[in-house]
């Protein structure tokens, strides 16, 4: 009956050919809570009236003689291992067929992703950057503000070393309570970020996104800290220098 509603506007004389085969199920009909093939999945599955095997249906279109002089438009073909596809795309070329494979769209994807991590990556290094010229800019001003402080302690015994330390100590906690608060912060701001994200992927892939799009693996949440720390550390150490030669006398006699 299928074939029986097959109409065609041609006024050649075609062929029929017919074979009795055996139904072995009933598909349903797609509804909208089914899941959607993927961008490259086939969509053609879902309209099909009829479902054959691989095998079974390539022997059926063979057997009209017109098929067998064209042959198939196009064929899958699927290796073991991704490794292996640059070999198999170089021998379906030397076979004279043209070749696709997603490995392309995947480097491209991969390329594109590459340099997107580099752009975040300049972008995070600037933001070091400024970030350690602030600290360094700031504690010159505490120095500076902190003179007669400096020199009172100097005054009470303690060495340009313990001047030193205090500074570094300082300029190192700053940065760990700094980076954990903007990890802290980055973490919120992934929960909405997530969704919005999601929201606008799976109506263009037409598959639903498991997980979370936002990673906070434990050697980023404790190397964010440490990094930062040794950054302000190292941001810190000219103005703590500079604390540390500060003359007690002179420092005193000018408050």
């Amino acid at each position: 009956k299928v074939f029986d509603r097959l109409t065609t506007t041609t006024t050649t004389t075609s062929t029929s050919h017919s074979q009795e085969f055996t139904i072995v199920g009933v598909v349903r009909e797609q509804n909208d809570e089914d899941e959607k093939p993927g961008p490259f999945g086939n969509w053609a599955i879902q309209d099909a009236d009829i479902l054959l095997p691989n095998e079974t249906a390539a022997a059926f279109y063979l057997r009209a003689p017109q098929h067998v002089e064209a042959g198939f438009n196009s064929v899958t073909v699927t290796v073991d291992q991704e490794d292996h596809v640059k070999e198999v795309e170089k021998r379906i070329e030397a076979l004279g067929f043209n070749q696709f494979s997603l490995v392309e769209i995947i480097k491209t994807v991969r390329l594109n992703v590459l340099m997107i991590t580099f752009a975040t990556a300049f972008v995070a290094i600037v933001a070091l950057v400024v970030a350690a010229v602030g600290i360094t800019n700031t504690m010159i001003m505490s120095v500076l503000e902190r003179s007669h402080e400096i020199g009172v302690m100097k005054a009470l015994g303690a060495r340009d070393r313990h001047i030193l330390l205090i500074f570094l100590v300082e300029g190192a906690v700053l940065g760990i309570a700094g980076s954990a608060l903007g990890v802290a912060l980055a973490w919120l701001a992934s929960i909405p970020g997530d969704a919005i994200a999601k929201s606008i992927m799976e109506p263009q892939t037409q598959t639903p996104v498991k997980g979370s799009l936002f990673l906070f693996p434990l050697w980023l949440v404790a190397g964010v800290p440490l990094l930062v720390s040794v950054i302000t550390t190292l941001a810190a150490l000219y103005p703590a220098r500079r604390a540390a030669r500060v003359d007690p006398v002179t420092s005193l006699r000018h408050e």
